[in-house]
């Protein structure tokens, strides 16, 4: 058994955006008992973020485009997040043969009742469960290798009818995990692509 506490803060000032974060967060794991594990992690915290579009300076510079799939205005929230996984892989590092199935949830709420604005300022409202799985198998190859199939899968469901889906929650593919013709994350909702990629 593995336990922790995180305290967290984030301050990001940037010519297209302004993120303030303050969150703690208590983790306990059991993953000495394979082939299984599991997990629970709860997050506390406030975040507020005021943002506008991405410029080319931001783009040329790299910032960090997964800020802009934060929610904008302030949001009071608490995020519980268990796992539980079977992993009958010949090896964590280099596995060649076996299967790995894990099934993880992200339970987040808002403590705001309702998305609104106040003072100029926009209370972001959430309460959703966020449910994923990942099953893969190995068949070994010669000359070291493996081949390597693997599916993916999760549902969003809102709790309420007030409730939005903040983006960094939402899913998206890409990277070497999932699409490896596309760059990390960058497969996502048309509308989503419409308004993250103008400038």
């Amino acid at each position: 058994m593995r336990a922790g506490i995180d305290l967290i803060h984030q301050r990001a000032i940037q010519s297209s955006y302004d993120l303030t974060k303050y969150s703690s967060q208590v983790s306990l794991d059991l993953n000495r008992r394979r082939p299984f594990y599991a997990g629970v992690a709860y997050e506390f915290g406030y975040q507020l973020l005021s943002a506008s579009q991405r410029s080319l300076a931001d783009i040329v510079a790299g910032t960090d485009q997964k800020i802009f799939r934060l929610p904008q205005g302030q949001m009071l929230f608490g995020s519980l997040r268990p796992i539980i996984g079977v992993d009958m892989r010949d090896d964590l590092a280099r596995p060649r043969s076996g299967f790995l199935l894990q099934v993880s949830g992200d339970f987040l709420h808002s403590f705001s009742s309702e998305t609104q604005t106040v003072n100029g300022v926009r209370n972001f409202h959430v309460n959703l469960i966020k449910l994923q799985g990942l099953v893969a198998a190995y068949l070994p190859l010669p000359f070291l290798s493996s081949m390597v199939f693997s599916a993916r899968g999760g549902r969003i469901v809102q709790l309420d009818d007030r409730s939005l889906t903040p983006g960094d929650r939402s899913f998206y593919l890409g990277g070497a995990t999932s699409l490896r013709g596309f760059h990390e994350d960058a497969v996502q909702p048309q509308t989503r692509s419409t308004a993250t990629t103008s400038w």
